[in-house]
Parts: C-alpha cells; sequence; structure tokens
C-alpha cells in the first residue's frame, strides 16, 4: 500500500491524532489524503467512500460513526485494489460486492480504546499495521457480509455548487440529448415536487431549465448553470428522487 486516507465527519484536531497514530506504526514514507463528510451523514460517506474505491494501494480508515463505543460491529474490506477499515453501519454499502476479496470482523479484545474514539484507537492501529504488511487475519474473524442500507432512488450527495448526485445509476437512463424528462422529488417533510429537466451532456448546453446528465461518479445528477439547483429546490442528502416515465 503506497497511502491511506481518512475519510470522516472528524475535524482537524481529530483527524491529525489519527494520522499521528498510523504513523506511529508505520515509518515509510505513504502518501496521505483526507476527506471531509458532513456530520453524522451515513449516505454521504457512502458515496465518497465509493468514488474514491477505483483508487489503487490505498488504506482507507473511515469514522462516520455515530455508533462509536456500542455493540456495532467494525470491519476490514479487503478488495482487489485496497483497504478499507471503519464501522459496520452502512457506509461501506456501495462497495462493489465483485470487487471484494476478503472481509475481517475485527475483535476488539486486542485493543484499548477510548469508548468514544474508535477511529484513532482502533482503525488507525489496524491501518498503520497494514501498511506496515501485517495480515489482515491478524485482527479477527472472516465473514460473508458487511452491512449495506437501502439507497435506491435516493439523492447520495450535493456538492458545492448544489448539483444534486442521485442514486441512479448512468446506464439505467435511455435518453436522447435535448429530451425533457420529469423528476419527481419525495422530500423527508412528506413535500412531493415534480420538476422537468433537460437531458443534456454538460450543464452549458442548457442555461434556463434544469438539467440532468450522466455524473463523473457513474450516477445522473441534477443541476442548473451557475446556480444551485439544491437550494432552489430545497432538498437534502437521503431525499427520494425518481425519473417518470
Amino acid at each position: 500500500m503506497k497511502s491511506v486516507s481518512i475519510i470522516s465527519d472528524l475535524e482537524d484536531f481529530y483527524v491529525v491524532q489519527i494520522f499521528g497514530k498510523i504513523f506511529e506504526r508505520c515509518k515509510k514514507h505513504i502518501n496521505t489524503f483526507n476527506v471531509r463528510v458532513k456530520n453524522f451523514s451515513i449516505i454521504e460517506a457512502c458515496f465518497k467512500i465509493y468514488s474514491l474505491s477505483g483508487l489503487k494501494d490505498v488504506v482507507f480508515v473511515c469514522v462516520v460513526d455515530p455508533g462509536v463505543g456500542t455493540k456495532r460491529k467494525i470491519k476490514i474490506i479487503k478488495t482487489k485494489k485496497n483497504f478499507f477499515i471503519g464501522p459496520d453501519n452502512g457506509i461501506f454499502s456501495l462497495i462493489d460486492e465483485n470487487l471484494i476479496e476478503k472481509i475481517i470482523e475485527v475483535s476488539n479484545e486486542q485493543f484499548s480504546p477510548s469508548p468514544t474514539f474508535h477511529g484513532r484507537d482502533i482503525f488507525a492501529v489496524i491501518a498503520g499495521k497494514i501498511l506496515n504488511g501485517h495480515k489482515i487475519e491478524s485482527f479477527g474473524k472472516e465473514v460473508k457480509e458487511i452491512k449495506r442500507v437501502d439507497l435506491k432512488n435516493k439523492i447520495l450527495y450535493i456538492d458545492e455548487f448544489g448539483d444534486i448526485i442521485t442514486a441512479i445509476n448512468n446506464k439505467k437512463i435511455m435518453a436522447k440529448f435535448g429530451e425533457i424528462l420529469k423528476v419527481k422529488i419525495m422530500c423527508k417533510d412528506k413535500k412531493v415536487k415534480i420538476i422537468e429537466s433537460k437531458f443534456v451532456r454538460t450543464y452549458a448546453d442548457e442555461k434556463e431549465k434544469f438539467v440532468i446528465y450522466k455524473g463523473s461518479s457513474g450516477f445522473l445528477e441534477i443541476a442548473k448553470f451557475k446556480d444551485n439547483a439544491a437550494k432552489i429546490l430545497n432538498v437534502k442528502i437521503g431525499d427520494g428522487i425518481k425519473i417518470l416515465d
């Protein structure tokens, strides 16, 4: 492994502690990067873990963990390219099961963690040892499954531009460029909105209406040219979304 990434909802003060614990156990030079997730957002974590899973030779320390210190499980996932360490609370839902080579359920007995900071006291320790070449089987027993949450027809992420990234796979849409598609949005407050969006190749192909297009992460996205679609529509991560026939 050449790199380590922390994907978390933690402020920098805590992230630095996690990196410090990793470096206590891994003395070789490695690349590092930190990815921020909104507080407690399992769905956003799912999307960002999925989006970064195509990288190679990375140990991902995933700390979006509102159930820290409870009986929730900790899993290590070895894929064909990377390792993922984190709570088994649904954040790994979008990892392609065909890419998973092994799943280990971590035994906490070999650690002495703070009940509120497993990211530093368990996940980081494991990451450092993996970077040093330790076998993941030494951390617990092999299991077959991870917890997956139902993300079908959900809004996965809203970026800083207000672009809305859905859980609808790009391959699901058969429209031609220029077609007007009706989109149904089911908000958590029970409000239902139906909007018309023009199917385009890229943002600037339509400068007045909402647009829908095949996003770079493999999911359909909705946006408005030089504007904030999510703010205009008053939608949030986790709201329902569906393309109507």
